[in-house]
């Protein structure tokens, strides 16, 4: 990691802590009534349902110690592998098609953060799913403890080193990338994106799946990576958007940065709802839009690195794909914006 990059990530770090009052477990957990039942379907406060002790012992092990750095060995299979360290995955979608609309022209993926077992992971999709109506492969980078999960995030902000779920995540989007499939759509999270940051460097460098990038749709919650710029500025290619809540800390070491000069520089439009919480199912997806339909994430264009490149109010693109979504599709919208530019 070279030195300078060492210190203005540590300036970073020092800087997304200087808020006031220091609700620190707040801007992950939310306030003390969101940790109290009853919680909503998906949220993930259900993993330590107590009437279910085995599920929310093995993420508490997850989650909270580290794992023997190996792979179990069969003669030791009396052990349970949770406390084996455990190795990325995709996992496919396994489901009945008619729980979903049908987009056999898409392929959606999900990009999990930091203490994310299986079971978290799934659960995640779970709720993605439900709200956007669409099948999900999740790239799957499984907690080795919050520990150390942290250090792989900061070195992966560095761009200096690919982690495992990024080499399996750059190889299972670009076949989607260069097949059939007419979009492509990554929601990553947290940890999830900076996994998605050094995966578009990586989808970079191979020119049949650069030629296709403009069929990518990246959508990020809680960006802390420190570079995600697109591939083309001009035509702003692949799409990226962007959502934060503005009282959590992870989003303020990436796309809320108080200071964003030097190493971090993240393209696309930025949504902002002012509130505390890291949690992606409890406190983002719950509150995409309100009881009217409407967005409860703004565009703020002060932390927007790059311009709209939209005429109007702007509005999250990824929420036209939302299941209590009425309104034009995204398409639509700029097939009427260049009506009125031509006129």
């Amino acid at each position: 990691m070279p030195v300078k990059h060492t210190l203005d990530l540590l300036a970073t770090m020092g800087r997304a802590f200087k808020f006031f009052p220091p609700l620190y477990v707040n801007s992950i957990l939310g306030h003390p009534p969101d940790w109290v039942p009853p919680y909503p379907q998906y949220s993930e406060f259900r993993i330590l349902d107590p009437r279910k002790p085995v599920r929310a012992l093995h993420y508490l092990i997850d989650a909270g110690l580290m794992p023997i750095p190996m792979k179990r060995p069969r003669w030791l299979g009396f052990v349970p592998e949770v406390f084996f360290l455990q190795e990325p995955h995709v996992m496919h979608w396994q489901g009945q098609m008619q729980d979903y609309d049908p987009h056999p022209d898409e392929s959606w993926f999900f990009i999990n953060g930091v203490t994310s077992n299986n079971d978290i992971a799934k659960l995640q999709r779970a709720c993605l799913t439900h709200f956007f109506r669409r099948p999900m492969t999740i790239i799957q980078n499984p907690t080795d403890s919050i520990y150390l999960d942290i250090l792989e995030a900061a070195v992966g902000k560095t761009g200096a080193w690919m982690a495992k779920p990024a080499h399996l995540g750059a190889v299972e989007i670009k076949r989607v990338l260069c097949s059939a499939k007419k979009k492509v759509v990554v929601v990553a999270y947290s940890q999830g994106s900076i996994i998605m940051a050094n995966i578009l460097r990586e989808l970079q460098k191979c020119p049949d799946a650069r030629a296709q990038l403009h069929k990518l749709e990246i959508y990020n919650f809680a960006n802390c990576s420190d570079r995600m710029e697109y591939i083309d500025p001009v035509r702003r290619v692949p799409y990226i958007e962007n959502f934060a809540n503005r009282h959590d800390l992870v989003a303020r070491l990436g796309v809320l940065a108080p200071q964003k000069r030097g190493i971090i520089r993240i393209d696309g439009p930025v949504f902002v709802n002012n509130r505390f919480g890291h949690l992606l199912n409890h406190h983002y997806l719950y509150d995409m839009l309100d009881e009217r339909g409407q967005s409860q994430y703004h565009y703020d264009p002060r932390q927007s690195a790059s311009d709209y490149g939209f005429e109007g109010e702007p509005f999250p693109r990824l929420f036209t794909y939302h299941k209590d979504y009425v309104g034009p599709t995204w398409e639509e919208m700029h097939e009427h914006a260049a009506m009125r530019l031509g006129a």
